[in-house]
């Protein structure tokens, strides 16, 4: 642990407080982070005029953002045409987030980023469980003293059996969920152990759950169980002298994983919070469109693919609607199947240019694992496990519609972006301000 003593610079407290905060509350006090991104930009720009390359900007990854730039503008010029008055509400996501986090992450990160980046997000995720175990015990249990319980608007509700249906709780963290629990849990399958950071890990995880089974939300779920076989393919591409050691990992995490499940199941039946039988039904029938749960989104698949036929190849524009069906008054154009509404609104030419970005990102650090040092490798697997269960869930979730969680996408771009700096400055002097 004595890497995190390390001195921390101004710009990496302000970058690791904005993460922190993005994993807590990603879609919320927009005003406050909004703050904090400016900071971060000042910062980072400033001393950039006192650090020589503080700066790096692969050539590679500047191209990739500037075609995908081109791609947005034409997408949205022609949602325009089309007469969306909202183009230029969606073009944001599109055009301006993706430019300022490929500004804040491709400053210069020194060879413990990651490592703090892993404490900060323990950190978040214990905060987090904690709170909701704390309002769990006040609103459910009734054994939390009310003078004793800060209201900071985490937590809304948690979920309980109504007439035998499972009412889902708005906890506002939940969408970082989808990356944190996976990661946490690939974390301990791959990383060599070091006993603080791995029960701080594991400490993490055992908050994690708490919100994954108190949120009653299927895709959280979901995302736990494949954890560890998710984590099991990327580990696949590690070093054979690392892969062995790591598959075995994966045995003993997928144990701990179950041994907490059951923990958990007992405790919370215990108290009447959870009904598995309804739980495991609702996870296996989440495909079913009869269900009331996923009939909005058996409607929204029909109606977008339908009206994507009528413009196939581009689709109909950034910002496209549809009259006879909206799911948000202040945001028309945004619905829970992302992938439907991509194709709808830029074609089957966008859909591809967007998953070849994404496809990209995926070689790139599967390149990385496969030819890095035990420390750097182990550290991309939780990553890019994390990521995938995310893509995973946005499919019937607009999550990537939400600026507060494009980091998940922008961090991976990170560790390629400093990668290939590192091996340009391999042969020669590396500077302080990299070694330190």
């Amino acid at each position: 642990m004595d890497k995190y003593k390390e001195k921390v610079g101004v710009d990496s407290f302000f970058l690791y407080f904005l993460l922190g905060f993005l994993i807590i509350l990603p879609v919320s006090i927009n005003e406050v982070k909004i703050v904090f991104f400016l900071v971060v930009i000042v910062i980072i720009t400033v001393k950039s005029f006192f650090i020589k390359n503080y700066f790096y900007f692969d050539k590679e990854i500047l191209l990739i953002h500037f075609s995908l730039v081109v791609v947005g503008v034409f997408f949205l010029l022609l949602g325009i045409l089309n007469g969306f008055d909202t183009a230029w509400d969606q073009a944001i996501i599109y055009l301006i987030w993706p430019s300022i986090y490929l500004y804040i992450f491709s400053a210069n990160r020194n060879r413990v980023f990651l490592d703090r980046l892993h404490l900060i997000i323990c950190i978040a995720t214990i905060f987090i469980g904690f709170y909701v175990t704390v309002y769990y015990l006040k609103t459910e249990v009734g054994i939390w003293p009310e003078n004793l319980f800060i209201d900071l608007g985490l937590v809304t509700g948690i979920a309980a059996k109504s007439n035998d249906e499972v009412i889902q709780s708005r906890i506002y963290a939940i969408s970082s969920m989808i990356f944190v629990v996976p990661y946490l849990i690939s974390y301990i399958c791959v990383r060599p152990f070091i006993r603080k950071t791995f029960i701080l890990t594991v400490v993490a995880i055992f908050f994690s759950l708490i919100i994954v089974f108190l949120s009653g939300r299927r895709a959280l779920l979901l995302n736990f169980l494949i954890a560890t076989p998710m984590s099991l393919v990327f580990q696949l591409f590690l070093p054979p002298e690392i892969r062995k050691k790591s598959l075995i990992q994966n045995i003993r995490t997928s144990v701990i994983v179950l041994g907490l499940t059951i923990f958990f199941i007992g405790i919370f039946s215990l108290f009447g919070s959870i009904n598995l039988t309804i739980t495991l039904n609702n996870l296996v029938n989440s495909g079913d469109a009869t269900a009331e749960n996923n009939a909005d989104r058996a409607t929204q698949f029909e109606v977008l693919s339908y009206e994507w036929s009528s413009s196939p190849i581009f689709g109909h524009g950034l910002g496209a609607t549809l009259n006879s069906y909206a799911r948000n008054d202040d945001k028309p154009w945004m619905y829970e199947l992302q992938y439907s509404q991509l194709l709808f609104a830029t074609g089957i030419v966008g859909v591809i240019l967007y998953f070849l970005s994404i496809l990209w990102i995926y070689f790139n650090l599967i390149k990385i694992i496969a030819s890095s040092n035990l420390e750097k490798s182990t550290k991309i697997v939780p990553i890019l496990t994390g990521m995938t269960a995310f893509f995973i869930a946005n499919a019937s979730n607009p999550y990537l519609q939400a600026y507060g969680h494009l980091w998940i996408i922008f961090l991976p771009i990170s560790i390629i972006n400093q990668h290939r700096k590192t091996q340009i400055v391999a042969d020669l002097e590396i500077p302080n301000y990299v070694k330190k």
